[in-house]
C-alpha cells in the first residue's frame, strides 16, 4: 500500500490542495502572536497588494497646541486650532525562512507533526520580526537614562551603547524619575492607562526588589492569565514591566521605558505559509515549508517626541 497520498500531511495533499497550507498561516499567525514581544506596542499599518520596495506611510497625530479658553461671542466663528501633524514612511521588502522535512518523516507521522512543524514557523517569525523592531525602533532611540552611582541616574540624548553603563542598582526613586520624564513631556498612556516597561531578566532585578511591586501572577488564580502569554511580570509605579530574554544581552541591565507612538510597522503581506514540494528536485525525498512576509519597520515618535527612554542600570 502507498502511504502518504491519503495523508492530510502527505506530498500530494500539499502539492494538490492549496486550502491546507491557507489554513496554516492563521494558525502560524496566532502562534507567533503568542511570543511576540516589542512588536506588540508598535503602531500597525495593512495595505494589502503592496509589493517589495513600495513605500507605505503611516500618519503621526500630534496634540492641538491650541487651547479654547476664549469665551465665544455673537458674530464670532470658533477658532480653527492648529495639530502637529507628521508620518512615518516604510519601505517594504520580503523575509522569510524554512523548514524542511524528510518525505519519509510524512508518511510514518500524524497531526502532531504538523502542529510542531506550525509552532516552529510561528516562533522563528516572531523572533526574527521581534529582532527587526528593536533594531529599526527600540536601539535607534536617542534618548536615554543611566544609573551613574547606586540611587543615581542621569538623563541624556545620544546614549547609544547597548552594553550598559553606569554602576548600581535601579532605586525605587529611578523609577519615579523615568515616569516623570515621560510625564512631564505629555507622552500618551497605553489604553490600559499604564506605560510599558520592557526588560531583561538581570534588569528585572531590580523591579522585583520593590517593596510594592505587584506580581501579575498574584492573580493568575482568579482572572485569565493574559499577562503570563504576554510576558508581563507585574505593574509598578504606572508602569506595566515585561520580561525577555530574546534579542537582548544576557548580562546588561537594560530597559525600555515608553508610551503609544513609539515606531510604526507596516505589511503588504502578512505573515503566510509556502510550501515547496519535492525540494531540489530529489524524487520527493524532501518538501520545505517557509514563513513568508512583505513588510518594514520605522521609528516615529520615539525620537521626535521622547516618547521612549532607554535605561541602562549596570551589568
Amino acid at each position: 500500500m502507498a502511504y502518504g497520498n491519503e495523508l492530510i500531511f502527505g506530498s500530494a495533499a500539499l502539492g494538490g490542495n492549496t486550502l491546507i497550507l491557507k489554513q496554516w498561516s492563521p494558525d502560524v499567525l496566532r502562534y507567533g502572536r503568542d511570543a511576540l514581544v516589542f512588536a506588540n506596542y508598535l503602531e500597525t499599518r495593512v495595505e494589502l497588494g503592496r509589493g517589495k520596495g513600495d513605500t507605505i506611510y503611516v500618519p503621526i497625530m500630534g496634540e492641538m497646541t491650541t487651547l479654547g479658553t476664549t469665551a465665544l461671542v455673537e458674530g464670532t466663528n470658533i477658532t480653527i486650532g492648529t495639530q502637529t501633524q507628521d508620518s512615518v514612511s516604510i519601505t517594504i521588502t520580503e523575509y522569510a525562512n524554512a523548514l524542511g522535512r524528510p518525505s519519509a518523516v510524512d508518511y510514518f507521522s500524524n497531526i502532531a507533526l504538523q502542529e510542531q512543524l506550525k509552532q516552529s514557523l510561528a516562533w522563528n517569525w516572531a523572533k526574527t520580526w521581534d529582532a527587526m523592531c528593536i533594531s529599526g525602533v527600540y536601539n535607534a532611540c536617542q534618548w536615554g537614562a543611566r544609573t551613574v552611582a547606586a540611587g543615581s541616574i542621569t538623563f541624556g540624548s545620544n546614549l547609544t551603547s547597548a552594553a550598559g553603563t553606569g554602576v548600581g542598582s535601579l532605586g525605587e526613586d529611578n523609577i519615579d524619575e523615568i515616569y516623570d520624564y515621560l510625564r512631564i513631556r505629555k507622552v500618551p498612556k497605553f489604553p490600559d492607562g499604564y506605560y510599558r516597561w520592557i526588560t531583561n531578566p538581570v534588569g528585572a532585578r531590580d523591579i522585583k526588589k520593590a517593596s510594592n511591586f505587584v506580581s501579575t501572577q498574584i492573580y493568575s488564580n482568579f482572572i485569565a492569565p493574559t499577562g503570563l502569554l504576554a510576558q508581563e511580570i507585574g505593574r509598578y509605579k504606572g508602569f506595566v514591566f515585561i520580561e525577555t530574554q530574546e534579542n537582548l544581552s544576557t548580562t546588561a541591565k537594560l530597559a525600555y521605558a515608553f508610551g503609544m507612538g513609539i515606531g510604526a510597522q507596516a505589511f503588504g503581506l502578512p505573515v503566510e505559509v509556502r510550501a515547496e514540494i519535492d525540494y531540489h528536485q530529489d524524487f520527493g525525498r524532501m518538501n520545505a515549508f517557509a514563513w513568508y512576509t512583505i513588510g518594514g519597520v520605522g521609528m516615529a515618535l520615539a525620537n521626535k517626541g521622547t516618547h521612549m527612554v532607554v535605561v541602562r542600570h549596570g551589568t
